[in-house]
C-alpha cells in the first residue's frame, strides 16, 4: 500500500513540476534518464542548496539537452542501421507469405485495423505503403504460378 501512494505522489509531483516549473521539470527528466547518478553539484542544484542565476541555468539545461538529443539521435540511427535500409518488394513478399502462410483473405490488407497496426509499427525512415487486395491476388498468382513450375521439375525428375 505503501509503494501504491509512493507512486502516486511521485506522479503529481512531476506533473507538477512540469506545470508550474518546466526548467526544474526538464532537468529532474534529464537527470532521471541518465544511467549514471547525479553529481555532487546537481544534488546542490536540486535540493535548492545551490541557486543559479537563470544565465547559469539557461546554459545548464542547453549543455543537458543537448547531450539528451546526442544521445537521442545516436540511438535512433543505431536503429536505423540495424533494420536496414526499407524495401517495398520484400515487404510485399513478406505480407503475400503471411496471406497465403495463415490463409487469410486477400483483402485482409485493406482492413482499417490492419493498416494501423503496420503503420504504428513501420519502419522509421520512409512511409508506409500497403497494396491493396488486387496487388495481393496477382502476387499470390506469380508465387503459385512460381511453385506450380518447380512441382512441374521436380515430377518431370521423377517419370
Amino acid at each position: 500500500l505503501f509503494f501504491y501512494y509512493a507512486h502516486y505522489n511521485i506522479l503529481g509531483l512531476t506533473y507538477h513540476l512540469k506545470s508550474h516549473f518546466p526548467a526544474i521539470f526538464r532537468l529532474y527528466e534529464i537527470l532521471h534518464q541518465r544511467s549514471e547518478p547525479p553529481t555532487s553539484k546537481e544534488i546542490e542544484i536540486a535540493s535548492g542548496k545551490k541557486a543559479l542565476d537563470p544565465k547559469s541555468v539557461h546554459a545548464y539545461l542547453s549543455k543537458l539537452e543537448r547531450a539528451s538529443k546526442d544521445i537521442q539521435k545516436a540511438l535512433e540511427n543505431q536503429a536505423a542501421k540495424a533494420v536496414g535500409p526499407w524495401d517495398q518488394s520484400q515487404f510485399e513478399g513478406l505480407l503475400v507469405e503471411w496471406i497465403v502462410a495463415c490463409n487469410q483473405p486477400f483483402e485482409e490488407v485493406e482492413r482499417p485495423e490492419f493498416k494501423e497496426l503496420l503503420t504504428y509499427t513501420h519502419h522509421p525512415a520512409s512511409t508506409l505503403h500497403i497494396p491493396g487486395h488486387t496487388t495481393i491476388t496477382q502476387q499470390v498468382i506469380q508465387m503459385s504460378e512460381g511453385a506450380r513450375e518447380t512441382l512441374r521439375q521436380v515430377f518431370a525428375v521423377r517419370t
